[in-house]
């Protein structure tokens, strides 16, 4: 009894001058890391950051996961994402080695090349597919509009739609009959 609880004590008394050592070191830092996460077992889980070197792998950080506490990666190649606790180099790494065995001899600017090509894909696909929010509104009002007549909803597409254009050849300008000729119904 006695020794289990000297043990106790020196590992305790061990353990609160690691912590006061620790304060010290962390008190000087401006940024504060996040509490530990913990799973069902109640075990911590490391939280990994994102680090540029993941990039020889063939991974990269998407725009939206920029700002997340734990990012998620993506292959460049399969446009895969996966988990937070993959970003150890050696799963990246495994990931290409198995996956894509073409690609583990390519060199580290073939990947930056590669990245900045995803980049401007998905950068120039989001500008083809933004819908303007009042033609999405005014579609939405004028569904509306036909649900309350109780008539079909290929009514707007027959009937008020061209008539609208009609109007705007006649009362507005080019741009104006233009962007009602976008209105998505």
């Amino acid at each position: 009894m006695k020794q289990s609880s000297i043990f106790s004590y020196v590992k305790r008394n061990n353990n609160s001058r690691k912590g006061v050592e620790g304060n010290e070191q962390c008190s000087s830092n401006a940024k504060k890391a996040p509490p530990p996460k913990r799973t069902k077992c109640n075990s911590v889980v490391k939280v990994r950051k994102w680090d540029e070197t993941c990039l020889r792998y063939g991974f990269f950080l998407p725009d939206d996961q920029i700002l997340n506490v734990a990012p998620q990666p993506e292959c460049l190649i399969c446009c895969c994402r996966l988990s937070n606790s993959a970003l150890a180099p050696a799963k990246l790494q495994r990931h290409l080695e198995a996956n894509h065995p073409a690609h583990v001899t390519k060199t580290l600017s073939y990947f930056k090349n590669m990245k900045s090509s995803v980049r401007k894909q998905t950068h120039s696909f989001l500008g083809a597919v933004k819908t303007d929010q009042d033609l999405l509104l005014t579609s939405y009002r004028l569904s509306h509009h036909v649900l309350k007549t109780k008539k079909p909803f290929t009514l707007a597409e027959e009937v008020i739609k061209p008539e609208l254009q009609i109007v705007a050849e006649q009362l507005l300008d080019k741009e104006t009959e233009r962007r009602l000729q976008n209105i998505p119904l």
